[in-house]
């Protein structure tokens, strides 16, 4: 081969692999549920214990009562998340279901908000659920905030199929 073939084919060689070793981006994964039934008080904002770990890529969350998912790289991040109240005949005209978003302990990002929940002496699951996208710096932290207020204290039904909270870095 000549010469000049041989160094055009050295320079592809060390650009390819200069690129296999860029920093590729770092999936982030945390999906938790929760079947512990939990008691949301009335007229409160409360943290959902999602305590059941499905996925956690990073070791990202913190269970419990101040349940928490510490972001462990700066992005962009989805959330999803969703949760099933016990069924009940308890609610009445104008009630109100609210699930949040919180960043840092504040700036909470209302992911729903459903009121009008008569349930007309019928007993029957509500349930509330949405997604957002946020931006997190490395250390940020997110809580999921459930209000209700139906007039007392309301269980959470006892499957993780409905209460779920799923976190993905997009970007």
């Amino acid at each position: 081969m000549n010469r000049e073939l041989l160094e055009k084919l050295a320079s592809l060689e060390r650009r390819i692999g200069a690129l296999e070793r860029q920093e590729r981006p770092v999936p982030v994964v945390a999906v938790y549920e929760t079947n512990a039934a939990q008691s949301i008080a009335h007229n409160t904002e409360t943290v959902v214990n999602f305590e059941d770990e499905v996925i956690d890529t990073h070791g990202a969350v913190t269970v419990g009562a101040a349940w928490v998912f510490t972001a462990p790289l700066a992005g962009y991040y989805y959330v999803r998340a969703m949760v099933m109240f016990a069924a009940t005949g308890t609610w009445a005209e104008g009630e109100v279901i609210q699930l949040g978003l919180y960043k840092n302990g504040s700036g909470r990002h209302a992911l729903v908000y459903r009121n009008g929940l008569d349930s007309s002496g019928r007993s029957y699951p509500h349930s509330a659920g949405g997604a957002t996208v946020v931006q997190l710096a490395t250390g940020d932290t997110l809580a999921i905030k459930v209000l209700q207020t139906s007039g007392g204290p309301l269980s959470l039904v006892s499957n993780g199929n409905y209460n779920h909270v799923s976190i993905f870095r997009i970007h």
